[in-house]
C-alpha cells in the first residue's frame, strides 16, 4: 500500500503536517501561495485516507473509518496495531524455537527435521539466525541418551556446517538403530547417484585423428539415469517400509473400526482439502509430508501411485506457497522426488506448471526452498534433452549460475554441491540450447574448480567433460576458460570418479587440433598419464591409454613428447599382459604412434618381438576399428623394414618376426572379414610381403572356411572394476 501512496505521490502526506499561515510574516502573495497548498495537502489527504480505507473489508472499513479523521491518524492506528502483532509472532517463533526439546521416545531424525523447519520459519520472518548458533542449540538440545555423542559433537576441534552435522546425525541413528535390531537388513541406497567411474562410453570418429575417443555420457535418458536423484536431503526422514507406510490403517469415529480407512487414502484426501476461510495449513502439511516421506524411501517409491492420485496440480499449487515456508518446503521436495521418475512422470509435472514454478523459486529468499528448485530442476534436466532446452527457455541457466557464484562466494557448501549438480545435468544433453550461456557457465565452472570440496570438483569436472566435447571450437570455449592446469591437476587426487571426470575432458581436449593437443602437453599432463597407466583401477588404466591415444594422433613432435615421457614401454607392457579393454586402447595409441612417426622414431626400441605379439593377436579381434588400427600399425613397421632392407642390402628383419608370431596366418584369415576394409588392408599386405595371390574364390564375407559361422570374434573377458 504504501509504495501504491507513494506512486500516486500521496505518502506525503503521512510523515508531513499541513502548513499553517502566520499573517504577521507573510504578504498577500504568501498567503495565497500557502493557502493553495493547504487546499493540495487537505485534497491529497482525503484521497490518501480514501485509498487506505478501499483495501479494506467491510468490518474494518466500519471499524477504522469512524477512529481516524486524517491519512496520518489512520496509517499511524494501523502501524501500531500490525506492528505489534508481528512483533508478537516473532516473539512466539522465537519462543518456539529456545522451548524445544528433543526426547528420547521418537527418531532424533525426525526431531530435528521440526527443529530445522522453526528455524526456517525464522529466516522467512525476515530475522537472522547465525548458523553456528543453530549447529550448537540443535547439539545442545539433543536427547539425554545421546549425551555422550552430543559431547563428542562439542569437542570436535574442526567446525561443522549444517549439512555435515545432520549426516553425522542420520549416520549415528542408523547405527543405533542396527545395534538395537541386530537382525534387521540393511537396506541398500537407492536412488542417488552412481560413481560416474562406471559410465559407459559412446564412440565417434574424428575426422582429423585415427581413432576418436569413446565420449562419455554420465546421464542416461530413461529411469535408470544414475544422475537423477531422489532427494535425500539431511533433514529427510527415511522411510525403511514405503508397503507399510501405504497399507497402515487407522480409524475415525468412536476408534472401534466403524471409520477404518487405509492411511494412504486419509493423507490424499488432506492434501486436496479446500475450506475457505479456514487456516488447514498444518492439515496440509501433514498430508504433504507424508508423501515426501513415502517418496523418500529407500526402495520402490510408488511414484506411479502418487501421480494417480491426482496430486500433481495441488503440489505445485502449494510449492508456489510463498507465505507459508514450511508447506512451500515439503511440497518442493515431493515435487522433486517426482522429477527423478519415469518420462511420464515428469510430462505431468510438465503439464501442470510445475517446471516454471520451479524456475521462478530460484529466485525465492529461502534459501531452503531455492536448493529444493535446483534439485528438482537437475531431475529434470538430466532426464530429457527437450524438458532441458525448455527451462533454459524459461531462464534456469541464469539462475542456477548466479546462485553457484553466490553460494561460493558466501560459502554455502550444501548449495554449491546442489547447483554444481545441476550446471552438470545441464550440459550433458547435445546440442546444446540456442540461448545456452556456454561461457558464463565455463567462468564459473572454473571458478568452482577452486573449491576444495570432493562432491564439487566431482561434479565441475563431469561438467567441463561434456562441454569439451564436439569439435574444435567447443573444446577451445573450455580451453579459454582456463581450466586445464587445475584438471591436470586432478589426475594426482585420491577419489578415482574425479580421476576419470578430469581424464575424459583432457582427453576431449587432446582429441582437438595440433595446437588445442598442445595445450595439454604445455601444462605437463604427460607424467600424470604415466603415473596413471600403472593406476590399480583397471578403468583408470583403459581411459589413460584412450587420453594418450589422442596425442599419439597429433604430430610428431607430440609423438616425440609421448616417448621422451617413458610411455611407450609401458604401454607395449599392458599390450602384453594387460585385459583385453586395456589392450585395445594400448594398441590405438601404439598404432597412432607408428602411423604417424617418422622412420627414426620408429626405429625406437619398442619395434622389436614384443609389439608383434599382441598386435597380431588383436588383428583377429571382433572391433573392426581395432583390427584397421592393429593392420595399419603393422603395414608402417613391415614398410620400415623394407626400406631398411633395400638401404642396407639384407632381408626384412619384420617380415620375419611377423611369421615368429604366426602374424601371417592371422592376417591370412583376414582375407574372409565381412568388413571390406580390413579385407583390402589384408591382401595388401599379403601380396606386398609374402607375394601371396588372392584366393578367387574366397570373397570379401565368405565364411566357407569357418562353418557357415561368420568371421572368428575375440572373446573377451568381462571387464570387472576393482
Amino acid at each position: 500500500m504504501e509504495f501504491f501512496l507513494r506512486q500516486l505521490k500521496l505518502a506525503y502526506v503521512l510523515t508531513q503536517p499541513c502548513r499553517t499561515i502566520s499573517i504577521e510574516e507573510s504578504s498577500s502573495d504568501q498567503v495565497r501561495a500557502i493557502n493553495d497548498q493547504i487546499d493540495k495537502w487537505n485534497d491529497d489527504d482525503c484521497f490518501c485516507r480514501n485509498h487506505i480505507l478501499s483495501g479494506m473489508s467491510d468490518s474494518f472499513y466500519d471499524q477504522y473509518s469512524k477512529k481516524s479523521k486524517t491519512a496520518k491518524e489512520l496509517w499511524d492506528t494501523l502501524k501500531s496495531v500490525y506492528q505489534a502483532e508481528e512483533a508478537s509472532s516473532k516473539k512466539f517463533l522465537v519462543s518456539n524455537y529456545m522451548d524445544f526439546k528433543m526426547t528420547d521416545d521418537r527418531p532424533v531424525s525426525v526431531q530435528v527435521r521440526e527443529f530445522q523447519l522453526i528455524a526456517n520459519d525464522i529466516c522467512a520472518a525476515g530475522m537472522v539466525l547465525d548458523e553456528n548458533f543453530h549447529i550448537g542449540a540443535i547439539v545442545a538440545k539433543l536427547p539425554p541418551t545421546w549425551k555422550e555423542y552430543r559431547n563428542k559433537l562439542k569437542h570436535k576441534k574442526e567446525d561443522l556446517v549444517l549439512d555435515q552435522l545432520m549426516q553425522h546425525l542420520y549416520i549415528e541413528e542408523k547405527t543405533r538403530n542396527r545395534e538395537k535390531e541386530p537382525a534387521k537388513e540393511t537396506i541398500v541406497k537407492a536412488h542417488v547417484i552412481v560413481d560416474k567411474d562406471e559410465k559407459k562410453n559412446s564412440g565417434r570418429h574424428n575426422q582429423n585423428k585415427f581413432l576418436k575417443p569413446k565420449n562419455s555420457k554420465g546421464f542416461k535418458p530413461s529411469s535408470s539415469n544414475p544422475m537423477a536423484k531422489n532427494k535425500e536431503c539431511y533433514n529427510y526422514h527415511k522411510i525403511e517400509s514405503p508397503t507399510e507406510m501405504e497399507t497402515r490403517v487407522v480409524l475415525y469415529g468412536d476408534g472401534e473400526g466403524e471409520g477404518k480407512v487405509e492411511i494412504y487414502d486419509r493423507m490424499v484426501a488432506l492434501v486436496k482439502l479446500e475450506r475457505p476461510g479456514v487456516d488447514i495449513r498444518s492439515l496440509l502439511v501433514e498430508g504433504v509430508t507424508y508423501f515426501n516421506n513415502l517418496l523418500a524411501a529407500e526402495q520402490n517409491p510408488p511414484i506411479d501411485r502418487v501421480v494417480d492420485s491426482g496430486l500433481v496440480p495441488y503440489l505445485v499449487k502449494y510449492a508456489s506457497r510463498e507465505d507459508y515456508p514450511r508447506l512451500q518446503f515439503e511440497a518442493f521436495s515431493t515435487l522433486a522426488n517426482i522429477a527423478s521418475g519415469e518420462p511420464q512422470h515428469r510430462e505431468e509435472l510438465f503439464k501442470h506448471g510445475a517446471f516454471q514454478v520451479f524456475v521462478a523459486s530460484l529466485q525465492s529468499f529461502n534459501d531452503q526452498v531455492r536448493e529444493q528448485a535446483l534439485w528438482a530442476l537437475a531431475n529434470v534436466a538430466g532426464n530429457s534433452r527437450e524438458h532441458r532446452d525448455l527451462i533454459c527457455q524459461f531462464g534456469a541457466c541464469d539462475h542456477v549460475v548466479k546462485i553457484c557464484d553466490n553460494a561460493k562466494r558466501r560459502r554455502k557448501h550444501s548449495m554449491l554441491r546442489t547447483a554444481t549438480w545441476t550446471l552438470a545435468n545441464f550440459c550433458v544433453w547435445k546440442p546444446l540450447p540456442k540461448n545456452f550461456q556456454r561461457e558464463r557457465i565455463l567462468a564459473t565452472l572454473a571458478s568452482v574448480i577452486e573449491v576444495e570440496d570432493e562432491e564439487v570438483l566431482d561434479d565441475a569436472s563431469l561438467a567441463l567433460s561434456y562441454l569439451s566435447e564436439g569439435i574444435g571450437e567447443e573444446i577451445q570455449y573450455v580451453i579459454d576458460a582456463g581450466v586445464c592446469p587445475r584438471l591436470i591437476n586432478f589426475l594426482g587426487y585420491q577419489p578415482t570418479s574425479l580421476i576419470m571426470a578430469a581424464l575424459r575432458t583432457i582427453g576431449n581436449i587432446a582429441t582437438g587440433n595440433v595446437s588445442q593437443t598442445q595445450v595439454v602437453l604445455e601444462h605437463g599432463a604427460l607424467s600424470s598419464l604415466l603415473a596413471l597407466l600403472n593406476h590399480d583401477k583397471k578403468h583408470i588404466k583403459k581411459e589413460a591409454c584412450w587420453a594418450i591415444s589422442n596425442i599419439t594422433a597429433g604430430n610428431r613432435d607430440q609423438i616425440q613428447a609421448v616417448i621422451d615421457a617413458h610411455i611407450v614401454s609401458v604401454l607395449v607392457q599392458l599390450l602384453t599382459n594387460a585385459e583385453f579393454k586395456i589392450k585395445r586402447e594400448a594398441a590405438c595409441a601404439m598404432s597412432n604412434a607408428i602411423s604417424g612417426g617418422t622412420y627414426e622414431q620408429l626405429g625406437y626400441s619398442y619395434l622389436d618381438y614384443f609389439i608383434f605379439h599382441p598386435f597380431c593377436d588383436l588383428a583377429i579381434c571382433s572391433d573392426p576399428e581395432i583390427v584397421i588400427s592393429c593392420l595399419e600399425g603393422l603395414e608402417k613397421i613391415l614398410m620400415h623394414g623394407e626400406a631398411s632392407k633395400n638401404s642396407m642390402g639384407h632381408d626384412n628383419e619384420y617380415v620375419q618376426l611377423v611369421e615368429e608370431v604366426e602374424g601371417r596366418e592371422k592376417i591370412e584369415l583376414l582375407q574372409t572379414h565381412y568388413n571390406n576394409e580390413i579385407y583390402e588392408k589384408a591382401v595388401k599386405i599379403l601380396k606386398t610381403y609374402w607375394s601371396v595371390e588372392d584366393d578367387d574364390h574366397l570373397l570379401p564375407g565368405d565364411t566357407s572356411h569357418f562353418g557357415g559361422s561368420g568371421f572368428p570374434l575375440h572373446q573377451s573377458t568381462t571387464e570387472e572394476k576393482t
